[in-house]
């Protein structure tokens, strides 16, 4: 366990990253591991356990506390039913007592869906299922090293109308080289049949050292695909967005949409950087010590749970963002979302550890940007409107550079040194 004194949490997110994959994704540059064997995943999957002992013990988590689960990875439902029946089991044990949670769910793929696993899912209380199916085209599937089919995904769907009794998310990709916004319309009418409470609509990156970035390199001339334009890149997301609005599904986050209060409760404490904790291999965890904000980063899975040695015996990276990289971080969250930041947010993380007004000087920041895409969604929220989301960047970038102005106008040393985390001379960071 980290040598850190933490303060009790009274509400926090977990999130668990199961790393086991099939096969790679053309396109994915998230940590996974293939070609592991049972004896690995199970393993792996009582370290998780240990770990979730290793803070209950220490007194950060406990059922009481815990507001949201997430099983993301990876492919969570990589895992045999009955293995995941065993780990959730034991999970819980750790996590004894009443349970007050507004969300659990779970990352699935469609090849991987059978009655199965709905049972267990369904038997230890998960209540959403995001399912990534990313395109009904066999063909893009195909480019995209997706496992599943067309076929495949209907008949996953089919299961889930008849065994599934929560809630659903469907992921989908625009920006697939050869996509047009005709295509794009036509998957997400085919989802609509199955009546989502929720899409996730993203625009494919282009990572580096993935395979989809070595065959963009290639070309078509010598086996690779042409890479999409920037034009046909905005207009398949777009038109996608447009469709997804018009349909009743609100436009709440630059790359989410929900019928009314279907919203993940998860992914809204994240983007607000509330506690979460991250359990298994390479998983993240955002959380407050007395001293201010801490990151820790689990290693990956040769370290965190090798049979030679004990459990927790390895060792995770520590970050103590400043009270100014927080504030650059809150604001490139809380602003991908509808409400935007909130002053309350803002003012009880950040003024006890700084000693200073970051509401006042987020707002003094907006008014002299003069940037007209700032709106306040409420009397205590600043918000991109929902075309302006589109270029945050551009609006990070200014308000960034006027909130380093003010700081410096300002010009108390004591200020300045709280602010930066007590590096004076240091320049300020702008977003990017």
């Amino acid at each position: 366990m980290v040598d850190l004194e933490f303060p009790y949490h009274p509400e926090i997110a977990l999130y668990i990253h199961i790393p086991f994959c099939t096969s790679r994704c053309r396109y994915c540059n998230f940590y996974f591991e293939t070609g592991w064997s049972p004896r690995v995943m199970e393993r792996t999957l009582d370290g998780i356990v240990h770990e979730a002992r290793s803070y209950v013990e220490n007194g950060l988590l406990d059922a009481t506390s815990l507001r949201t689960i997430y099983l993301g990875g990876g492919t969570p439902s990589t895992i045999p039913p009955a293995l995941f029946d065993r780990f959730l089991t034991n999970l819980f044990q750790v996590l004894s007592g009443p349970r007050s949670l507004e969300e659990f769910c779970i990352e699935v793929n469609p090849e991987s869906v059978t009655t199965e696993l709905l049972e267990v899912l369904s038997s230890h209380d998960v209540d959403r299922i995001s399912l990534g199916i990313q395109t009904f085209d066999t063909d893009f599937l195909h480019l995209l090293g997706r496992r599943a089919t067309g076929s495949i995904i209907d008949t996953s769907l089919e299961t889930l109308a008849t065994h599934w009794p929560g809630e659903l998310n469907l992921d989908f990709i625009t920006g697939i080289p050869g996509q047009t916004p005709t295509q794009v319309i036509k998957d997400l009418r085919r989802a609509l049949t199955w009546n989502p409470q929720h899409f996730s609509l993203y625009s494919l990156t282009v990572e580096e050292k993935t395979p989809l970035e070595q065959l963009t390199r290639l070309g078509p001339t010598h086996g690779g695909v042409n890479p999409v334009s920037q034009g046909m890149y905005e207009d398949d997301w777009l038109t996608g967005r447009d469709f997804l609005k018009s349909r009743g599904y609100d436009h709440y986050e630059i790359s989410n949409f929900a019928r009314p209060g279907m919203e993940s409760a998860h992914n809204r404490r994240y983007w607000n950087l509330r506690p979460y904790l991250g359990l298994g291999p390479g998983a993240v965890s955002t959380l407050w010590t007395h001293q201010g904000p801490v990151r820790l980063t689990n290693p990956s899975i040769f370290a965190y749970s090798p049979p030679s040695k004990p459990w927790n015996s390895y060792q995770r990276t520590i970050e103590n963002p400043s009270p100014r990289e927080w504030l650059s971080d809150l604001l490139l969250t809380s602003t991908r979302t509808r409400e935007g930041i909130g002053q309350s947010i803002v003012d009880s993380d950040l003024a006890r550890v700084s000693g200073l007004d970051p509401w006042s000087l987020i707002t003094l920041a907006i008014q002299e940007t003069l940037d007209p895409g700032w709106t306040q969604s409420a009397p205590d929220f600043w918000a991109l409107e929902d075309d302006s989301r589109m270029i945050q960047d551009n609006y990070l970038v200014s308000l960034e550079l006027a909130i380093d102005k003010i700081v410096q106008r300002t010009n108390t040393e004591l200020a300045y040194q709280r602010l930066t985390g007590g590096e004076s001379d240091r320049k300020l960071k702008s977003i990017r």
